[in-house]
């Protein structure tokens, strides 16, 4: 793995459990927080740079492959779990940018720079897209997990290093 992958891998990682951690929070924040404008914006703004570094990742690592997981069962789990990681992340990514924009306005990044709105949801199709939007996210960090023991299997049992799990 390059060092700029595995700086993308961990910088990926690290904006998935701030995101998680953060989602799981904002439901509770009332108006009167000294986070209910800061902490959404923050999370966009994690989730928008995550758009940016999948790309990157799928354009400079499209096919991977599982050289040092012997048998086959575990290969097919790694690819499975692999796939599934990046599927989830892409419909949290989507459903993410949806609610963010269900009201018609794009995403303002700095000043006069904006992502723009797609379009405009109804608050029945908002609240259903946020209802995906956490339970999928529930279903990432369950992959998550699954992908975090394979690498401990790896590292502990295995005696492998981790920089060259994939090829």
């Amino acid at each position: 793995m390059s060092k700029p992958y595995f700086l993308i891998h961990w910088l990926t990682a690290a904006l998935v459990f701030f995101n998680f951690g953060t989602g799981q929070y904002l439901p509770d924040l009332d108006f009167y927080s000294p986070w209910y404008h800061t902490l959404p914006r923050w999370h966009i703004l994690s989730g928008l740079t995550m758009v940016l570094l999948t790309c990157v990742r799928l354009w400079r690592r499209p096919h991977q492959t599982f050289k040092h997981t012997a048998q086959s069962s575990l290969r097919w789990l790694a690819q499975l779990t692999h796939r599934c990681l990046y599927g989830l992340l892409g419909v949290l990514l989507t459903t993410g940018y949806l609610m963010a924009t269900a009201n018609g306005d794009g995403i303002v990044l700095y000043q006069d720079w904006k992502v723009p709105a797609l379009t405009t949801l109804s608050a029945e199709a908002s609240t259903q897209i946020g209802t995906l939007h956490g339970t999928v996210s529930l279903v990432l960090m369950a992959c998550v997990s699954l992908h975090v023991l394979g690498a401990f299997k790896h590292y502990f049992f295995d005696k492998k290093e981790l920089t060259h799990v994939h090829s």
